[in-house]
């Protein structure tokens, strides 16, 4: 069993090919190249497929039906007000989900954050949304500015990715690839397992006082 990630898909969403630079023709290619990915990836019965919002225009039944995968989790993206007609497909189906994979705490939501719970204690964001472009030096749609660059820096260290389609040639990303990606970054950890006792420590103290 693995653990896959994806975002972003955009099915039946004609302008995302023009919005994005995608490499289709037609929507339904678009459409057909990203299912065709998903499961051919994840193709194991008991595989799980988190989906970080921004699904699909249209019915998400119509494109639901034709994932293999059963074991669905779902993170409310900006275009998923359909969604919500078809929640009971998913094991979940939340704003934000935290979890722990592979002896790793991910936290998981549609936009990107600067910081999220556990991030001192090493946990791993995961996040779509911004369709790569966030942090891109290349992107003219950025001005250069100390913002920009302050930006780029916080996201060249923090455990954080985009893990939307357009990052990852329109495929999902599987759980041990984005540990090993984030094995490379040196994230902000300030606290260490005996400070968290402390803390935890202090907290009841102070609640016993009361």
């Amino acid at each position: 069993m693995k653990n896959w990630i994806t975002s972003d898909c955009h099915f039946g969403h004609s302008n995302i090919i023009k919005y994005c630079n995608r490499p289709f023709k037609n929507v339904k290619e678009n459409d057909d190249t990203i299912l065709n990915n998903i499961n051919s990836l994840v193709s194991n019965p008991n595989d799980h497929l988190y989906i970080l919002g921004d699904f699909c225009f249209g019915d998400p039944y119509h494109y639901i039906q034709k994932i293999n995968c059963k074991n669905l989790h779902f993170v409310i993206g900006s275009h998923d007000k359909k969604m919500w007609r078809c929640k009971q497909y998913f094991i979940e189906f939340k704003d934000k989900i935290i979890t722990t994979l592979n002896n790793h705490i991910f936290v998981m939501t549609h936009c990107c954050h600067l910081t999220w719970e556990k991030s001192h204690w090493g946990s791993i964001h995961l996040y779509g949304h911004s369709h790569g472009r966030l942090g891109r030096v290349d992107d003219p749609e950025v001005p250069e500015n100390k913002y920009r660059t302050a930006i780029n820096l916080i996201l060249s260290r923090a455990k954080s990715m985009d893990v939307g389609v357009d990052t990852n040639n329109f495929k999902p990303y599987s759980i041990e690839e984005i540990i090993e990606l984030m094995s490379k970054k040196e994230g902000f950890i300030i606290k260490n397992k005996i400070e968290e006792k402390k803390d935890e420590n202090e907290e009841r103290e102070i609640d016993s006082a009361r």
